[in-house]
């Protein structure tokens, strides 16, 4: 699920320095968003 996590350490990016805070929430704004899809793939709404 949180694929980034092996790796980097959640604030680091590929090139090695840290995320500033808005690419950090772009970054989880992301995984949120993919949840809500593969969850609402899964469960069926109604």
């Amino acid at each position: 699920m949180f694929r980034f996590l092996k790796d980097d350490t959640p604030e680091e990016g590929d090139d090695g320095r840290e995320l500033s805070k808005v690419e950090t929430r772009a970054a989880m704004e992301i995984v949120v968003q993919d949840l809500h899809y593969q969850l609402s793939e899964k469960v069926p709404v109604g």
